[in-house]
């Protein structure tokens, strides 16, 4: 009895799992239709880029699942796209004809949307191909001079789109201070301001458009002070150069030759600026000028030079040996001894003959082969 319960109790065990399994089967099932029918396929976005032939397409539908692109009219194959994690995908492609709407297929599900910019004559319309209507020149209404700018030429045509065709209209201007190529102006100098007529033609059709070439008035610099270099003394009889340097309005400065002068009698400058000093017994004072003129506008500065006189030494001299006063005189030679802090002496000249000399009160008792005596008392 016990072990046929126990297989019972089994049994119904694998009953209860198998039911539960299934149940977790048929939930799974219900999420993924759902998420499944939440990815529908759609195209948020169709459009034509006229100036470079490209098709600009982005959309949503089941995530990561590839999207067939193609004519909607013609059904040609246009190309196709991958969307991501979040069902998101884009479409560039560049063609030679533009659609006029694109279906999109992924799996059972397909999507179709009108393009929109495109011309008149896209896939499957039966009007005629756009004509051009004209060109329109843009770009800045006024340069100044010695400068340039970019302008641009835009062919419009019947079916209201446009194309730009600067590079290939042909350009032209009319003036001799200007030139143009390709669309880019180059400007010359110009006295005052100038209006130039910019051209442009292209398939029988021709645009104008002014330009003022703007005349930059620059304010002239004006001297606005003028400054002496040299030296403020110099030694009698000597030679000295200075220069002078001008400022201006606008912050420049320059090495000019001005016009050179001095007030003294002691010394003399020439154009050049080289100061000439005489001899003088005394320092003199001297006060150099330099005057320059420039644009009606003149500077004048002033440098005082001190001219120094010669130092002269007045060293007095002693007699480097004397002899005692006799009152009579020797009978042999007389010893030379130094002649040291004696006062009442004064030499003015010495020869290197044994000189000997002495007090005037007294006798000279010795001279032995002197040429020139100068002696004094005090």
């Amino acid at each position: 009895m016990k072990a046929l319960s126990s297989r019972r109790q089994a049994s119904i065990y694998m009953r209860i799992m198998i039911h539960m399994a299934l149940l977790l089967m048929a939930q799974w099932t219900i999420l993924s239709y759902g998420a499944s029918a939440a990815s529908t396929l759609a195209i948020t976005l169709a459009k034509w880029e006229s100036g470079d032939n490209l098709l600009d397409a982005l959309g949503t539908g089941p995530a990561l699942t590839t999207i067939s692109i193609e004519n909607a009219v013609t059904g040609s194959q246009l190309g196709s796209a991958r969307s991501n994690r979040e069902g998101n995908w884009t479409f560039k492609q560049q063609l030679s004809t533009a659609p006029c709407s694109i279906r999109v297929k992924a799996g059972r599900e397909s999507a179709i949307k009108a393009v929109s910019g495109s011309p008149s004559n896209c896939d499957g319309s039966q009007s005629q191909a756009a004509t051009l209507s004209g060109i329109a020149v843009t770009g800045l209404a006024t340069i100044n001079e010695s400068t340039s700018a970019q302008y641009t030429c835009t062919a419009v045509y019947s079916d209201n789109s446009s194309r730009n065709v600067t590079e290939t209209a042909v350009w032209s201007e009319n003036s001799s201070t200007t030139t143009i190529s390709a669309g880019n102006l180059a400007a010359g100098s110009v006295s005052s301001d100038r209006t130039v007529t910019v051209s442009a033609s292209f398939g029988g059709k021709t645009a104008s458009y002014n330009v003022t070439i703007k005349n930059i008035v620059v304010a002239a610099k004006t001297l606005s002070g003028l400054t002496i270099s040299g030296p403020s003394s110099m030694k009698q009889g000597t030679t000295a150069a200075f220069t002078a340097t001008t400022s201006y309005s606008d912050g420049t400065s320059a090495a000019v030759t001005p016009v050179w002068s001095e007030n003294s009698t002691y010394a003399t400058i020439n154009a050049s600026g080289v100061l000439t000093a005489a001899t003088v017994t005394t320092n003199q004072n001297v006060t150099v000028t330099a005057n320059y003129t420039s644009g009606g506008v003149s500077a004048i500065n002033t440098k005082n030079v001190t001219i120094t006189a010669a130092t002269v030494s007045n060293t007095s001299k002693s007699i480097n040996s004397t002899s005692r006063n006799r009152a009579t005189l020797p009978a042999g030679t007389v010893a030379e001894q130094p002649f040291v802090n004696q006062s009442g002496f004064k030499v003015f000249g010495v020869n290197d003959l044994g000189m000997h000399c002495g007090d005037l009160d007294h006798r000279v008792a010795s001279i032995a082969s002197c040429l020139l005596l100068m002696c004094s008392t005090p």
